[in-house]
């Protein structure tokens, strides 16, 4: 429910009077800071859908992003949004982490997220082909690899 609120909120910021924009920013930074639990990612991308506003800066929603991908604390459903928010603000910090995780064992969508970070924030330089290697288990890297 509360991260439907927030998503909610963050559609509605747009079209929230002076007076309340302020209110909603307070909330939603305030739901990013939730670090363990998906809110802070639903958060994340809602401040994202409203940078530029006097409340909420690019520069601010990027710190968010790296500082939770950072954070060895946040929840993988976080991490992974906070991977697509660095990725999409063109936050190359987030590059050293997310070939960490993309190398790593965890979660399938945290890895695959991570992947695509490296994608957007090296502007598509790795292929597909290293996205699956990223991702997918050796036995099926070795077919995808074998059938190029």
């Amino acid at each position: 429910w509360r991260d439907y609120c927030i998503q909610h909120l963050g559609q509605w910021y747009a079209k929230a009077d002076a007076a309340e924009q302020p209110l909603i920013a307070g909330a939603l930074w305030d739901a990013a800071e939730k670090k363990q639990l998906p809110i802070a990612g639903t958060a994340l991308i809602a401040l994202s859908n409203n940078t530029g506003s006097p409340d909420i800066s690019k520069q601010d929603v990027a710190d968010k992003a790296y500082e939770l991908c950072e954070d060895g604390q946040c929840g993988e459903l976080a991490k992974t949004t906070a991977l697509q928010i660095c990725a999409k603000l063109g936050d190359k910090r987030a590059l050293p982490i997310a070939r960490k995780i993309a190398e790593s064992g965890a979660i399938v969508p945290l890895r695959m997220s991570a992947g695509s970070t490296n994608n957007s924030c090296s502007q598509g330089m790795h292929s597909i082909i290293g996205l699956a290697a990223w991702t997918a288990p050796r036995c099926w890297c070795t077919r995808i690899m074998s059938a190029w």
